[in-house]
């Protein structure tokens, strides 16, 4: 909210009052609101207050503007030093306004921005501080209540460095409630995701992955936001915002890791609990945080007045053009003294430098030249095929049509072998994987899936935790050949699929679940050299999806490959023991449970279950406690529903009866999930 005077955008000239305040001048836009510095024009001594107005666009969304009376309401009920304070909120010409304290300083983003910009690192006592002081913020946000005394239970869901405002008097405050939410509701997914945009790098694990959050999720946050501190760079790493989501559902902080000896003893343990991925082996409040970390600050008073030093550096801006007009000349001065002279005369001494071009934010993508290029292929075992675009070519790879040994003139650039295409190589199947699943060694398991459906024969690798590859091969559409999948398993859990239909593309895919248009798909790919070959990034790099989102499609996409396998009434199963594909850029990580039912949805009719259980009805069934491999994520709501209702002992007509005379779940939803419960071992017949 309060990142910098200077990064307010020019746009639009904004109004010059709003209800009894004056607005002075903007401080900046964002996705659901524009902010302003102002003053009340009641009052004599024409103190600096901030102003935040819901952005006109949004003022016809009833979503939107909840969010933003959400906002105001739970600002009011925490009053708290390191909090910012609604002082005002109402509506003026039909706009919600709020009104809030200024902070006269900078936002934490600016100074990390500055501290990087020059090399200069936070002393850890002072990051300690900063985050301590956000740790207080959050005990007062998580512990509010209503006028009622009840607890609200809320989340701040948005602890960045951009929402944490240091004062000149060296005070730490968190703001923007935009995004919160309290246990009494919800905000939407679309204004969520919208807020998020540009913040991936600070969500915890379980937002990633689509699950409830609690207070726990914005201590993590708060984690990342001091490991940035201490590092001087982001915590997590990845090219492009899916590969940074993945890190952190996966845990990696590596980062952190690699600096462990260089902090305090005991510091890094801090760390890594507050950053565990099970929200349950984290520290379980914001006071418990502060007070681990208390021993590493020093003393209060102190680091208060080296932040004000901090605070007074980075906002002076005429310092810093002062050094990068210096590093501008003494690069050009450097250039000059390497050059090979021109001429005898020399250099006129006015003559004016030019800025390097390492250091040109604005340079043109170097695969910004290949647009419009047509390429072509030749084909190891003979022929060609071209011109065409670079999509259709990622495709061709992906899809293993195109194979390593093939040579591809690539927009232009001249004919060579795919393997030696940096932008090709990421897309090739797994060579060494394919190796070892066509070695001689026979697999470990076979399945004739005329005997074993595909649903059993995956819940019992799944109970089992196997690891290891499992290659399905199936009957093939009318008019062609035999379909095939690739299923990798990883300690029970569905790692990867993979797929010999062109049909299961990531694109082909969001088309048919209706996420994206044909011809936003067009879009994509037209652009897609832009982004290294990477559809995600460049579907997310163009507006067109939000990362969380995608993030969840794939796995749904990887769901999506596997369910429409349940199918196959013929075919084989192979599975090989520990073996894995060494090059995945996005593996999947999800419980058997949600992919087994998602199978048994797509496969089984309503008549063609019921016609399965018939003879059973009479047939009593009981939940299963203790199962190996039993997965850790919480159940889907049938499967749970079913498991709950069993207990020690119900026969399937009383199952039937119970759960369709309450509404809970129909018949035919009852039936499939029992089936994936038998199939996991979570169920069995007494």
């Amino acid at each position: 909210m309060l990142d910098t005077l200077m990064s307010a955008e020019p746009g639009r000239p904004p109004p010059e009052q709003l209800g009894d305040y004056a607005l002075l001048r903007r401080l900046a836009v964002g996705g659901t609101a524009e902010v302003f510095l102002g003053h009340d024009r009641r009052d004599p001594r024409q103190t600096t207050l901030v102003i935040k107005r819901l952005l006109p666009v949004h003022l016809a969304d009833p979503a939107m503007v909840a969010m933003f009376v959400s906002e105001a309401r739970i600002h009011r009920v925490i009053e708290h030093p390191n909090v910012v304070r609604v002082l005002d909120a109402g509506v003026a010409d039909g706009e919600p306004f709020l009104v809030l304290s200024y902070v006269e300083g900078i936002d934490l983003s600016r100074l990390a921005r500055r501290a990087e910009a020059e090399a200069r690192a936070l002393p850890l006592g002072l990051a300690i501080y900063v985050a301590r002081s956000l740790t207080e913020a959050l005990e007062a946000v998580h512990t509010a209540t209503g006028d009622d005394g009840q607890p609200l239970g809320v989340v701040h869901r948005d602890v960045t460095p951009s929402n944490v405002y240091l004062s000149s008097r060296g005070e730490v405050v968190l703001g923007d409630f935009g995004i919160a939410k309290t246990s009494l509701g919800r905000q939407s997914r679309a204004s969520m995701g919208g807020a998020l945009k540009g913040k991936y790098a600070y969500l915890a694990p379980e937002q990633v992955g689509g699950e409830p959050a609690d207070r726990r999720a914005d201590l993590f946050s708060l984690a990342v936001v001091l490991s940035e501190l201490l590092l001087g760079r982001p915590l997590f790493e990845g090219a492009g915002q899916l590969a940074v989501l993945l890190a952190i559902r996966d845990g990696r902080i590596d980062r952190l890791a690699a600096i462990r000896d260089s902090l305090p003893d005991g510091l890094f343990d801090v760390l890594s609990r507050a950053l565990a991925r099970e929200p349950a082996e984290r520290f379980q409040s914001a006071r418990e945080l502060g007070d681990a970390l208390a021993p590493f600050e020093g003393e209060r008073h102190v680091r208060r007045a080296e932040l004000c030093e901090w605070v007074a550096w980075a906002r002076d801006t005429n310092e810093l053009a002062r050094k990068l007009k210096a590093s501008i000349r003494e690069s050009s001065d450097r250039r000059r003294a390497v050059a090979a002279p021109t001429s005898d005369d020399p250099a006129p001494a006015d003559d004016p430098p030019t800025v390097p071009r390492a250091v040109d934010a604005d340079a043109e993508p170097a695969t910004q030249r290949f647009d419009e290029r047509p390429s072509r292929v030749r084909f190891a075992r003979g022929g060609t095929a071209g011109p065409i675009g670079f999509a259709q070519i990622i495709a061709m790879v992906v899809t293993g049509e195109v194979a390593p040994d093939d040579e591809v003139d690539l927009m232009g650039e001249g004919f060579r072998r795919v393997s030696e295409i940096e932008l090709l190589v990421r897309h090739l199947p797994d060579e060494t994987t394919t190796r070892s699943l066509s070695a001689p060694t026979p697999p470990d398991l076979s399945f004739s899936l005329g005997e074993l459906e595909l649903l059993e024969i995956l819940g019992r690798l799944a109970r089992r935790g196997e690891t290891g590859a499992l290659l399905v091969s199936g009957p093939g559409r009318e008019g062609a050949g035999a379909q095939r999948r690739e299923i990798y398993l990883k300690e029970g859990k569905l790692f990867h699929v993979v797929s010999s239909e062109p049909g299961d593309l990531l694109g082909q895919t969001l088309v048919r679940r209706g996420v994206l248009s044909a011809g936003e798909l067009d879009m994509a790919l037209a652009v897609l050299s832009r982004f290294q070959g990477r559809l995600g990034d460049t579907l997310i790099g163009l507006g067109l999806i939000d990362g969380v989102a995608l993030f969840r499609e794939i796995e749904e996409q990887g769901k999506d490959r596997l369910a429409r396998a349940f199918g196959w009434r013929a075919g084989q199963a192979a599975f090989h023991r520990g073996v894995l594909p060494q090059r995945v850029e996005f593996p999947l990580d999800l419980d058997m449970a949600p992919v087994l039912l998602a199978g048994a949805e797509a496969s089984l009719g309503d008549e063609a279950v019921m016609d399965r259980f018939r003879a059973r009805l009479g047939v009593k069934f009981r939940r299963v406690r203790a199962t190996t491999g039993r997965p850790r994520a919480p159940l889907p709501r049938p499967l749970a529903l079913v498991l709950e209702s069993l207990g020690a002992g119900m026969e399937l007509r009383q199952l039937l009866l119970r759960l369709g005379t309450t509404g809970a779940l129909d018949g035919p939803g009852a039936l499939r999930a029992l089936g994936v419960a038998l199939a996991l071992g979570l169920a069995e017949q007494i």
